[in-house]
């Protein structure tokens, strides 16, 4: 007998969340910050750690609210056969990231634009090429086209998990059980491979268990919104600090600690009420996959290439691009993709008279 995956409705539907929304917007706002300062000012290099980190900690926050918005939407296929669930999330994942990654990967060969601004252009040879279109450069050490997409394979490599790791959290229902089954698989698959010249695959996986334990978390949204504000400056000033004056060790943990933080803050938190602030980070969370692959190539045209142009009107074709690409992106490539998904996924109505026979 077929297992089956019924529906769970705990924490509710997260597709109109202001909350997860400004979550989203926090996170592309850190990978976008840090890159801008770094390809626009003069960071001293005692402090250019403590930035970088805190891009890394927003692609981090892109995890745990990936893998919580996506165990929502396994709970809202009802009861169907286990297989059936896998072949419809797959597919609508597929067409959810390939899309938009496939045409900018092929654009920066095309327009030859380089990894990192202020860098030069390294063609790809066919190889490399291949892996980024395919998303699977973490597998085989290839060379990047554009230096953010290396979270990329991370993330569709744990999509194959997450069907698996929702039946696990309505198995258990522990939070903090199914964080430390998170870390149990990081230092697992270091212990295991340890000795081997291989590509640790599940580096990132405490993240994506910290979404999967804040969906069954007991959501009682007791705290106000402005404290879940409050509480996500503080996260990030946390870790900030903690990587510019504590030892590598340290601050890495104290980075899990923030993650687990943010996992107790979401279920306690209110929705935000601002009806300017839900508009402003309902746009960003929206466009948010088109910031994320484009940021850096605009960075370039903006900043290196008419790096001759007056400042300030290379920040105002920063801020136009940065407005103009994702919408085009999103419009002309991501949301085409998702729609195909859907209906290549969306159960076939039977003929009365089939169903009749």
């Amino acid at each position: 007998m077929v297992p089956a995956i019924a529906v769970d409705h705990s924490a509710g539907d997260f597709r109109e969340s202001s909350n997860l929304d400004a979550l989203r917007s926090l996170a592309v706002g850190l990978v976008l910050g840090v890159h801008s300062i770094l390809t626009v000012l003069p960071v001293d290099a005692q402090w250019r750690g403590a930035v970088t980190r805190l891009g890394t900690l927003g692609v981090e926050m892109f995890f745990i609210h990936t893998s919580l918005v996506l165990m929502a939407s396994l709970s809202r296929l009802r009861h169907e056969a286990f297989g059936n669930v896998i072949q419809r999330f797959y597919l609508r994942r597929a067409f959810r990231i390939y899309p938009l990654s496939v045409v900018v990967v092929l654009l920066i060969s095309v327009l030859k634009i380089p990894m990192f601004p202020g860098l030069a252009y390294v063609p790809l040879d066919p190889r490399a090429l291949i892996s980024n279109l395919l998303l699977i450069t973490n597998v085989i050490h290839a060379p990047l086209a554009t230096g953010q997409l290396w979270s990329l394979p991370y993330e569709v490599q744990m999509y194959l998990l997450l069907p698996f790791l929702f039946c696990f959290g309505r198995r258990f229902r522990n939070p903090a059980l199914i964080i430390a089954a998170g870390f149990a698989v990081k230092f697992g698959e270091i212990l295991i491979f340890r000795h081997f010249d291989y590509e640790r695959l599940l580096s990132y996986s405490p993240w994506f268990f910290m979404g999967v334990a804040t969906y069954f978390a007991i959501w009682s949204r007791r705290l106000s919104p402005r404290l879940y504000g409050l509480a996500l400056a503080g996260l990030v000033l946390s870790c900030f600090l903690a990587t510019r004056f504590l030892r590598p060790v340290l601050s890495v943990g104290i980075e899990y600690i923030v993650g687990i933080l943010l996992c107790l803050m979401i279920p306690l938190s209110a929705e935000i009420r601002s009806a300017a602030l839900k508009k402003i980070t309902h746009v960003v969370a929206k466009y948010s996959y088109g910031i994320y692959l484009s940021h850096m190539s605009i960075l370039w045209f903006a900043f290196v290439v008419n790096h001759h142009q007056p400042m300030l009107l290379q920040l105002i074709l920063f801020c136009f691009l940065m407005a103009a690409v994702p919408f085009v992106l999103y419009h002309a490539v991501e949301d085409p993709g998702i729609r195909v998904g859907r209906w290549l996924t969306q159960p076939r109505m039977v003929p009365a008279r089939a169903a009749t026979a």
